[in-house]
């Protein structure tokens, strides 16, 4: 029921959509799994009596098979879509050139409200994927697009348009930060990547990942206050100064 029917009735869904299969496919494979909300209502039915000891394991069992399995299930859809791509019969789907007028934005706290305001005041749109239900909402009511989930769920990036978009905005510091970039960087060479980090130690890793510009919290902090301790210097000196800091927090220059 999980590793067939569910994959299936959601690539059809996505088919009766009008949906490609090279879109179709992928989605399927990425209902391939029950998630954690399987718990809560497994923990509700046996406190009901609904569900006995016998149904709790199979259930915790489904879960740990189809979770494990997930990642190498949907790995194995995407090669199906470009071993179709790369057959010699013409791909269902052209992805445009990249959009520099486009952007994903990964988290809308505080930061995130900041980036967004100056990305919409310049004209760029932004598609936010955001992890709290409530905000996304409340983008989508002003007329924002605004994904609910979690970035690195298979196929999220893709539903936000990754592989179009010029740049992409990590303004959280996230657990899971090197694994967004690295998988976006391989969904779209081009792209644009800026990452946000709270601490120095963190900021390699991105890099490495493939992020075009790390800022951590950290380093940045140091900038303001050193701007702040020489507010009588000259622009020339202060913009010195700060490239001299950062090259030295960042690098160890």
């Amino acid at each position: 029921m999980i590793l067939a029917v569910k994959p299936v009735a959601a690539a059809l869904t996505a088919r009766l959509l009008g949906r490609p299969f090279s879109i179709a496919i992928p989605v399927g494979a990425s209902f391939a799994q029950v998630g954690e909300f399987t718990f809560i209502l497994g923990a509700l039915a046996q406190r009901l009596g609904v569900l006995g000891d016998a149904g709790w394991s199979a259930l915790i069992a489904a879960a740990i098979i189809s979770i494990s399995l997930n990642p190498s299930l949907y790995s194995w859809a995407r090669s199906l879509r470009l071993a179709a791509g790369s057959s010699g019969q013409p791909p269902e789907r052209d992805i445009p050139p990249p959009d520099q007028n486009r952007c994903i934005l990964i988290g809308y706290g505080p930061v995130g409200r900041t980036v967004h305001a100056i990305l919409t005041s310049s004209g760029t749109k932004a598609t936010i994927i955001e992890l709290n239900l409530d905000t996304v909402k409340k983008l989508r009511s002003a007329g924002y697009d605004a994904l609910y989930g979690d970035a690195l769920r298979p196929g999220m990036l893709e539903e936000a348009g990754v592989e179009s978009a010029g740049s992409l905005i990590l303004s959280a510091d996230l657990e899971d930060g090197v694994e967004i970039v690295r998988r976006a960087r391989a969904l779209n060479p081009e792209l644009r990547i800026l990452a946000r980090c709270d601490h120095l130690r963190e900021a390699a890793a991105l890099n490495m990942a493939g992020a075009t510009l790390v800022a951590a919290g950290e380093a940045e902090v140091a900038v303001a206050l050193a701007e702040a301790l020489t507010a009588g210097a000259g622009a020339k000196t202060l913009l010195r100064q700060q490239s001299d800091i950062r090259s030295r927090l960042y690098h160890g220059g």
